[in-house]
């Protein structure tokens, strides 16, 4: 996601590791954090109790993706797909998303 912004012309400072960026935000140290929509709130407030961040932007959107061994049985995989088609149809999906929004 940082890439990305640099590639775009911003000024952006990168971290090994993210999980402070909560903080500089909080502290002022940072205007901006680039982060997931679902996990960064939920590092800001595990981590470091810092809650009521807001989405201001969403420059981008990618489709995520849950990898299976090959080997993995093809009842497993259909059973995780019936699942899952489920969950879309029902709007659990959306209700979950909805409360980490």
């Amino acid at each position: 996601m940082s890439q990305y912004l640099v590639d775009q012309g911003f000024n952006v400072i990168m971290n090994t590791s993210g999980d402070v960026n909560p903080r500089r935000l909080a502290l002022g140290q940072a205007d901006l954090w680039v982060t997931d929509g679902l996990v960064g709130p939920l590092v800001a407030e595990d981590e470091h109790g810092i809650t009521g961040l807001k989405p201001v932007l969403v420059f981008r959107e990618t489709p995520m993706y849950l990898a299976i061994s090959l080997e993995t049985s093809p009842g497993i995989v259909a059973d995780l797909q019936k699942a899952l088609d489920s969950a879309r149809s029902e709007g659990e999906l959306d209700a979950i998303v909805a409360r980490y929004e």
